[in-house]
């Protein structure tokens, strides 16, 4: 049986958001979902209404020091709601551990953003330190 979309941030965590987005504020995001140790965000789609064009980039990326870019929206795009990314109900995954930034050329768009996804552990989890057990044998 496949899991919808909605099944699968039921299953893990909803780290779906929503970004207003002002035409004379670069959309720069660091962080914009965090990333945590020893988990994986899956994004399974990114849409973008936007309201005001602008002959300028926005770029979806993970902060890692070669970044995987999931989704890019282009110089000029007009006016309407584009859908940048449909990673399907999983969705795509990012570096295990890494944020999901948005890199944005200059300011210029004005619209909303709005990403939907989870995070899901992937990794291997220190549950911190166990004392181990010793055994007296008596005569």
């Amino acid at each position: 049986m496949s899991r919808s979309a909605e099944d699968w941030r039921r299953l893990y965590r909803d780290v779906s958001k929503t970004k207003t987005v002002l035409s004379g504020v670069d959309p720069d995001e660091d962080s914009w979902v965090a990333g945590v140790a020893a988990e994986t965000i899956f994004v399974q789609r990114i849409t973008f209404q936007i309201q005001t064009d602008a002959a300028v980039t926005v770029t979806f990326q993970d902060d890692e020091s070669t970044p995987v870019i999931i989704a890019f929206a282009k110089a000029s795009l007009g006016t309407g709601q584009f859908l940048l990314l449909d990673g399907g109900d999983e969705g795509i995954p990012l570096t295990e551990g890494a944020d999901l930034d948005i890199v944005g050329s200059a300011a210029g768009y004005e619209g909303m953003i709005k990403m939907e996804g989870y995070r899901k552990p992937t990794g291997v989890r220190n549950l911190g330190t166990v004392g181990a057990r010793q055994a007296i044998v008596g005569n």
